[in-house]
């Protein structure tokens, strides 16, 4: 169901018991933008690594609708090993390897 679509349903569910008795819930669903995404990323050793907004298509699309006037920021345990720019441009720190490092980032 997207949003984009419509942004709430009414239905009824009902349920009737063995004696015949019927009852009925109104039910109305509202739909709310779904705020949290999940990027898996995969990148060859490397200097540095960067990850342009757009590889993250869920939170471009919000920040989009925003005209981009918020801003970006980075969370999760290895957070530190990375920035990210205002156009939300993330650069690893340094480089990274594969034998030395296993890096996940929340964003």
């Amino acid at each position: 169901m997207l949003r984009s679509n419509k942004s709430s349903y009414n239905f009824d569910v009902s349920y009737t018991s063995s004696t015949g008795k019927t009852h009925v819930e109104n039910v109305s669903l509202s739909l709310t933008e779904a705020l949290q995404s999940i990027s898996t990323l995969s990148a060859f050793e490397a200097d540095a690594v960067v990850i342009n907004p757009g590889t993250s298509s869920h939170l471009n699309a919000f920040a989009s609708r925003d005209n981009f006037n918020g801003r970006y920021s980075l969370g999760g345990a290895d957070s530190s090993q990375f920035i990210i720019s205002n156009t939300g441009i993330v650069t690893s720190r340094n480089n990274l390897e594969y034998d030395n490092q296993t890096v996940t980032i929340l964003m």
